[in-house]
């Protein structure tokens, strides 16, 4: 599996690891930090508040999710096709 457009993206340098979002202008940098545990909070925040999913990379060829936000098919409830009688007319 891949990261999906929107999803975040930790990419972990020997010094610092960059919060990036997926397909967003050529991935755009969304924060820069020097500790891994900083950077995890601040992705984890920002994926459950738009329901996506955050990914980890060293090499930005092979991924890992970390947190999953994104809403599943099976997690949105299903519309109820409650049929109401025709309003009378006075």
């Amino acid at each position: 599996m891949r990261p999906q457009p929107s999803d975040l993206l930790l990419l972990r340098t020997h010094k610092r690891v960059y919060l990036f979002v997926v397909g967003s202008h050529q991935d755009s940098l969304q924060s820069s930090h020097a500790l891994h545990q900083d950077a995890l909070s601040r992705a984890h925040r920002t994926a459950a508040q738009a329901h996506v999913d955050v990914w980890e990379t060293n090499d930005g060829f092979s991924f890992a999710v970390v947190v999953r936000h994104r809403l599943r098919p099976h997690d949105v409830p299903k519309p109820t096709s409650r049929v109401y009688p025709p309003a009378r007319l006075r």
